[in-house]
């Protein structure tokens, strides 16, 4: 069990005081009323009955009669106040210690509380205690009763007439965001492209949206590679992370990718984040058999007549002691359709410095914008790399087939 204590002083016409702090030291205090709050826990107690009755004061529950809340793990919900009546001769409690203890079994609670003295708020009320929301790790549904004693000694041997008040509580606490594996490593050679990776994510089920994308301040320390990333929902209250490596020069890289699903709090239009990582470790070992490697390796564009392709820009990667020979790459038309001979544009449909098939234009001097014809065009781009002292070309293979 969880208990919450703490020390209240008792003067003459004080109204009942209960205040809570967490048990072991330090919380709040109580006020107002001419009472005054002493600091320092007191000692860990049991939850035995007690052995005896003050009859002279009443205590009493006013308000809630239960608590019934439903949250997401990991993000408390709002806090609880307890609306309590002390009744009776409160003069016999002057110059006596009064203890408040809170049992609370399923820690809906939280560690910081605190007494509203004379509080109206609710009728019938003359005191509030006010409990922090607890926070949990754990789903599931909760249900159990807090008791709030009101004692006269640590041991609670003594207690007020009508302790400890009983609040009946039914908590359910929705699964959070957890993923499956948190934990990935891959070891390629040179020239490899690695697995397509995916990782399996249980979701709030009261999630607004959720999103994963490397964690950018951890790049900054390590180094960058190129990474392509998209997320899905696979059922309701499960997503997928799927994720590309890309090609990259030998040595040891780790990514860390954080996926983040947010869900409604207790306050209007107001959102928790829920964070969790999946932290890749990205091994290339040396392979001197290959020199480059280019991704994708080859592409292939299909598009409607008078439409222009999706950008595809081609990653370069060299092997150690390899370099971009420096000239600008050039394109090489290997083929078209026969209904495209003598078009202005048949070899002029690649633009590699921006990544696009463009099948259509102006002709030089006209105002008319022309197409290319439905086929299937080739070309490749010739790229030039410093091997020692030698230049080597490379080629890369574009497609562009246009539909009609």
């Amino acid at each position: 069990m969880a208990f919450f204590r703490q020390v209240a002083r008792v003067v003459a016409m004080a109204l009942f005081c209960v205040c809570l702090a967490t048990c072991g030291g330090g919380g709040g205090g109580g006020g107002g009323g001419g009472s005054e709050t002493s600091g320092g826990a007191a000692s860990p107690g049991g939850g035995t009955p007690a052995a005896n009755t003050f009859d002279a004061v009443s205590v009493s529950l006013v308000s809630p009669k239960s608590i019934q809340r439903q949250y997401e793990q990991m993000e408390g919900s709002e806090d609880i106040k307890v609306y309590v009546q002390g009744t009776g001769d409160i003069q016999q409690l002057n110059g006596k210690t009064l203890y408040a203890i809170v049992e609370d079994p399923d820690f809906i609670t939280g560690g910081n509380a605190y007494v509203e003295l004379g509080t109206q708020s609710v009728p019938g009320s003359n005191a509030l205690i006010h409990l922090s929301a607890g926070r949990t790790d754990k789903s599931g549904h909760f249900q159990g009763e807090l008791k709030l004693h009101a004692c006269l000694d640590p041991r609670c041997a003594t207690e007020l007439a009508g302790s400890p008040l009983r609040v009946p509580y039914d908590i359910t606490v929705l699964p959070g965001l957890t993923l499956s594996p948190q934990e990935i490593s891959l070891t390629v050679p040179f020239g490899e492209l690695p697995a397509l990776q995916s990782v399996e994510a249980s979701l709030p089920v009261n999630r607004s949206e959720w999103s994963a994308y490397p964690n950018l301040i951890y790049q900054s320390l390590v180094p960058p590679h190129e990474m392509q990333l998209v997320t899905a929902d696979t059922a309701p209250d499960k997503g997928r992370v799927t994720f590309q490596l890309l090609p990259a020069p030998p040595g040891n890289y780790q990514e860390v990718i954080a996926v983040t699903a947010l869900v409604p709090t207790a306050q209007p239009r107001l959102f928790a984040s829920q964070r969790q990582f999946i932290t890749v470790t990205y091994t290339v070992t040396p392979n001197p058999a290959v020199d480059y490697v280019f991704y994708p390796a080859a592409v292939t564009f299909t598009v409607p007549a008078g439409s222009a392709s999706e950008r595809q820009l081609r990653v370069e990667t060299y092997n150690e002691g390899i370099s971009s020979g420096g000239r600008a790459p050039g394109v090489e038309y290997l083929s078209n359709p026969p209904e495209a001979a003598g078009h202005p544009f048949v070899h002029r449909w690649w633009s590699d410095s921006v990544g696009y098939a463009i099948p259509c234009g102006y002709p030089t001097g006209s105002s008319e914008q022309t197409c290319l014809p439905p086929g299937i065009y080739t070309a490749r781009v010739k790229v030039s790399y410093m091997k020692g002292a030698e230049e080597i070309i490379a080629y890369w293979p574009v497609t562009l087939n246009i539909t009609p």
